[in-house]
């Protein structure tokens, strides 16, 4: 790697920086001694007309722990990741009228893939949240008009719990896609039946660029 961008909360816990031989280092949410600031980069940040890479080039190392021993970098390559992204995007009808919410973490595929890959293709905006708390999701779905949910079951249940959702006006809702664990019957329902929310319900591992089994949506 040649360049460096990181959480400057996690920079700080450094004995030493390992990545002093990079040409480009740039810390996110405070300063870090020596680096760029990422608002800055960001503010000079300029399209750019062509596209970078070939297809067959690998675009990401996700690591996994699905298999026993230490985790494995998986690498993925960008026609797999894009071509992915697009079919599971068609299946679930994103489009660019869509509001998503960062609910899982991003350094898993399921996190990065549905809610970084994705919204950028079709230029949906992010809430991007630090970490997971199911009353301050609500808050900013209630504040930013949010419309798409990706998430594991518990997070779901945990969002749509009665007594948080009455604190709450989360009609701009139009759909929940949830994965990673056995999702119950009673939990689909309620989303739809009660709420009025399609569901999909979808299976996928690192290894097939996120999505492989992805249910059409159901009202």
């Amino acid at each position: 790697p040649s360049a460096c961008i990181a959480d400057a909360k996690l920079l700080a816990g450094l004995k030493e920086d390992p990545f002093a031989g990079l040409s480009f280092r740039c810390a996110a949410n405070g300063e870090y001694k020596g680096w760029h600031l990422y608002e800055d980069e960001i503010a000079q940040a300029r399209s750019i007309e062509k596209g970078l890479g070939r297809p067959d080039d690998p675009v990401l190392i996700v690591y996994s722990s699905g298999t026993t021993g230490a985790p494995k970098g998986i690498v993925l390559r960008q026609s797999g990741v894009i071509g992915n992204a697009l079919r599971v995007m068609e299946r679930l009808e994103h489009g660019p009228n869509d509001r998503f919410i960062t609910l899982l973490p991003s350094f898993h595929t399921f996190g990065y893939n549905f809610e970084f890959i994705k919204p950028a293709l079709v230029h949906g905006p992010v809430v991007v949240m630090p970490a997971f708390d199911a009353e301050r999701a609500l808050a900013l779905i209630e504040r930013y008009k949010v419309t798409v949910l990706h998430a594991v079951p518990t997070m779901i249940a945990r969002i749509f719990d009665a007594q948080l959702l009455a604190k709450h006006d989360v009609t701009s809702i139009r759909m929940v896609y949830t994965g990673g664990g056995p999702v119950s019957p009673e939990l689909k329902r309620y989303l739809k039946e009660d709420i009025g929310i399609a569901v999909s319900e979808g299976y996928g591992m690192t290894e097939c660029s996120a999505g492989a089994t992805i249910q059409p949506l159901r009202k």
